[in-house]
């Protein structure tokens, strides 16, 4: 249907109702107005703020507490600084949600790192001495190649020979715990170990207790110091292939810090 020309007289009536239809000319008519659209609902943008608040478990009652005390605070005087006003509450709403973010990224890395560790501990725990009886017999558990089960291993043994040097038990040949230990050449304090400990033996069994002066003690010394040493290798080897520093935690905290 083809819409016919309005008359002269129709083109007055409509401009001059267009001029009694400008809206509000005043500051506070304007602000009035800027205002109007959340009365009873929401303007397409603030509809879609609105959303994505509820959407990410937010509450948009904080942001108009927000934007209230902002509007009391900066008092617009017109729809421009009205605009203003809102555009710093929701820049600074969205800093805050960025703020979130960022720490909830570095938390999930940092948790990332406790799981990595987890995962390194529990592999390492699976991992045993695998090595052939030949191999063992030729070097020892001390030749092998460095696991939990090695260390957890040596350590036993090790115990089981302070508790002789503690008991003052030398009744036993140690031999074999020797060579479970060493091998077929022993270290140099595996020696003094399998030595110290023979003479006690044979002191012992000729019954010459008066003459074992400080062979006891000597031998729980070296014994004590064969754990240490242990210890402090699995310390090391645990720190270099299953725990995560706390230099390496700072680091992976600053470099998220940067690119968040």
């Amino acid at each position: 249907m083809r819409l016919r020309p309005l008359t002269p007289k129709e083109l007055d009536q409509r401009r001059a109702a267009a001029k009694k239809s400008t809206g509000p000319r005043t500051p506070d008519g304007k602000a009035r107005s800027k205002r109007n659209a959340a009365k009873n609902g929401l303007s397409v943008h603030a509809k879609s703020l609105w959303d994505s608040m509820i959407a990410l478990g937010e509450d948009p009652y904080e942001f108009q507490q927000l934007f209230g005390s902002l509007i009391k605070s900066c008092r617009p005087a017109n729809a421009a600084e009205m605009m203003l006003v809102e555009d710093i509450a929701t820049l600074a709403w969205k800093k805050a949600r960025v703020d979130r973010a960022q720490q909830a990224l570095c938390e999930r890395q940092l948790e990332a790192l406790e799981l990595e560790r987890q995962r390194r501990a529990s592999a390492m725990g699976r991992e045993s001495a695998d090595a052939s009886q030949a191999a063992v017999l030729e070097s020892g558990l001390h030749g092998l190649k460095d696991s939990p089960a090695k260390f957890g291993e040596m350590n036993r043994v090790l115990e089981t020979l302070l508790n002789k040097a503690k008991n003052r038990d030398y009744a036993e040949d140690i031999s074999p715990a020797i060579t479970l230990l060493y091998g077929k050449d022993p270290t140099l304090r595996g020696a003094q170990i399998a030595t110290l400990y023979q003479e006690l033996r044979e002191k012992t069994q000729k019954g010459e207790i008066a003459e074992l002066g400080m062979l006891p003690d000597r031998f729980h010394l070296v014994v004590l110091e064969e754990i240490s040493d242990l210890t402090e290798q699995g310390h090391i080897y645990w720190q270099d292939n299953v725990c995560i520093s706390r230099g390496r935690r700072r680091w992976r905290r600053a470099a998220w810090n940067g690119l968040c």
